[in-house]
């Protein structure tokens, strides 16, 4: 998983799906805080494959913000 960061009260991360034949698949999340401290997984949001995993890292973070932006203007 990549790193967790805090954007607009959400946690969110982007990560890499390594695909062998065609490079890396993007893939965002989005976390809220539970219950006693536990962390949910609320929204995963697929993108599209990449040559390298740090690009595909960088746009799954860019979906999570997006999805976190559209929640938030009631979109």
């Amino acid at each position: 998983m990549g790193a967790v960061i805090l954007y607009k009260g959400y946690k969110i991360s982007g990560q890499s799906s390594p695909s062998y034949i065609e490079g890396c698949h993007s893939l965002g999340t989005v976390y809220r805080n539970g219950r006693a401290g536990s962390i949910i997984e609320v929204a995963r949001i697929e993108g599209r494959i990449f040559q390298t995993m740090k690009e595909a890292e960088e746009h799954g973070l860019h979906l999570a913000k997006e999805w976190v932006d559209r929640r938030q203007s009631g979109s």
